[in-house]
């Protein structure tokens, strides 16, 4: 069956948590729609919004993954009065004559409701990194990094764009003060050191804004 799902990297992780729970749900009701999980996450062919076809191909119960050029928002505006995106709501929905189960995780997230919370009758899967795919050169890095420095956390702080002016985090609600404050935290309460990733277009965030309040 089909799936659409918000593009992000962090928006379809949240909703692979549910999403079998949620074709074994819909299956028994509908058997026609078949046992197969095939992804579409919205958005054009930009660097940004493709970036999460790689990691959502690697769970091992995804049979497919593509883009398509869509909205999940509803008609009219995008952004509601208290900033949050007016998204459409979870369920059934015809695009270009073909049948959709939009998950949108992000709209309870973004009003405070735990994962656990959205869509409460289906049982989240905590355990999904079971059937992640991770490469043996992949491994090896991670080995090489610890070899060096020990156990590490990983941060992924994000653009300076979506940390400022557009985006979840539209006018900074989670500051660099708040990266370095819980950075601190995990390595003095847990022994961790911390490493930061992210791809190109992520590197002028930690260039002007967060690595000068760690060096």
């Amino acid at each position: 069956m089909r799936f659409l799902l918000p593009t992000g990297i962090g928006d379809s992780v949240w909703a692979l948590h549910k999403i079998e729970a949620v074709r074994d749900g819909l299956f028994k009701k509908q058997p026609e729609i078949g046992r197969e999980i095939d992804v579409f996450l919205v958005g054009g062919n930009n660097q940004v919004d493709t970036r999460a076809l790689d990691f959502v191909r690697r769970f091992k119960f995804v049979n497919k993954v593509e883009m398509k050029s869509c909205s999940i928002h509803k008609a009219g505006y995008w952004i509601n009065d208290d900033g949050t995106y007016n998204y459409l709501d979870d369920g059934w929905y015809e695009f270009e004559g073909e049948r959709y189960c939009v998950l949108v995780p992000n709209m309870p997230l973004e009003h405070g409701i735990r994962l656990e919370d959205w869509l409460p009758h289906y049982p989240i899967r905590w355990d999904i990194w079971k059937d992640f795919r991770i490469d043996q050169e992949e491994r090896d890095f991670a080995d090489s990094i610890h070899a060096k420095i020990g156990d590490y956390a990983v941060f992924y702080p994000g653009p300076l764009g979506g940390n400022t002016e557009n985006g979840h985090n539209r006018g900074a609600l989670w500051k660099p003060d708040d990266w370095r404050q819980l950075g601190s935290r995990i390595q003095s309460e847990h022994g961790l050191s911390i490493v930061v990733v992210g791809a190109p277009y992520d590197a002028s965030y930690w260039q002007f804004l967060l690595g000068p309040l760690v060096k």
